[in-house]
């Protein structure tokens, strides 16, 4: 009887234990790598980064001759029976060679149905919360920091009176290369796609539905066509463009002319230049 009333006591225990843990509010944080494109469509990758392997060509995404630009989805879900506030929906970034973490957040862009404010959202049970963002230029100075040559990159938020942020599952992150140049690995980007995602990543609005057209005023004053007098300068439509920011301006125009002296990068990958995917 002493050891039955022992067992029974146990499993009471135990079960007391578990509703303890799962009845409260949890998240799940879920990273995967995107491309978006001049069309405004947003083709997803797996959730660990894009493979060693080529996928299947995407019938919404032509990677030879789209225009597109590399960025990442952070979902944020609600996986408790609590409603629940998250904040500071972003990046982790830790070493390989143990150097200390760090965390990073972004500003988002608006895709249909994700979010345009990663700093708080509330998440009632079941409900989930989308952040895409244009990352390469925050992961580029991050890579260029460390010492280390593979920086895993995964993504996190933290609950409201969490100190500590939860993260997306260790096995999905992503192992950047020091010598990274892009996420998405299988193409070099052409001249037109460096100049698109010079734009986009300057970009100073949420909204880009105006990107595209854009990139055509901009390609038109870089590459001019003979014979078309109509054509407004590169510093006007910068101007329009970037209402205000003069500092922005003229990094961008730089950048861009810069972009056009360089020599032409060739169309598939296997090429000298190609990111080490680890």
């Amino acid at each position: 009887m002493a050891v039955a009333a022992f067992v029974l006591s146990m499993m009471a225990l135990f079960s007391q234990l578990m509703f303890f843990m799962f009845a409260g509010a949890r998240i799940k944080v879920e990273l995967r790598p995107a491309i978006l494109t001049h069309r405004g469509w947003l083709v997803r990758g797996p959730d660990g980064g894009w493979s060693k392997n080529r996928p299947q060509p995407d019938r919404y995404f032509d990677a030879e001759n789209d225009l597109w630009v590399d960025c990442a989805e952070i979902v944020v879900s609600n996986v408790g029976r609590l409603a629940t506030t998250v904040h500071d929906i972003g990046f982790d970034f830790t070493p390989a060679r143990g150097e200390q973490e760090w965390r990073v957040t972004m500003r988002p862009i608006e895709i249909s149905g994700s979010a345009i404010d990663a700093s708080s959202a509330r998440l009632q049970p079941g409900e989930s919360q989308t952040v895409v963002v244009m990352p390469w230029p925050t992961l580029r100075n991050a890579l260029d920091r460390v010492a280390s040559e593979v920086l895993i990159v995964r993504g996190s938020a933290r609950r409201a009176g969490k100190r500590k942020a939860v993260r997306s599952p260790q096995l999905d992150g992503w192992r950047l290369g020091k010598d990274a140049e892009r996420l998405f690995p299988y193409v070099l980007p052409t001249k037109r796609v460096q100049v698109f995602q010079a734009l986009a990543h300057a970009w100073p609005y949420e909204k880009i539905d105006g990107l595209y057209e854009v990139y055509l005023n901009v390609w038109s004053a870089l590459v001019p066509m003979p014979g078309l007098d109509t054509q407004r300068g590169l510093v006007e439509i910068l101007e329009q463009y970037m209402s205000g920011d003069v500092i922005r301006q003229i990094r961008l125009k730089r950048d861009l002319e810069e972009l056009m002296k360089s020599p032409s990068p060739a169309r598939v990958a296997g090429l000298e230049g190609e990111p080490r995917i680890e």
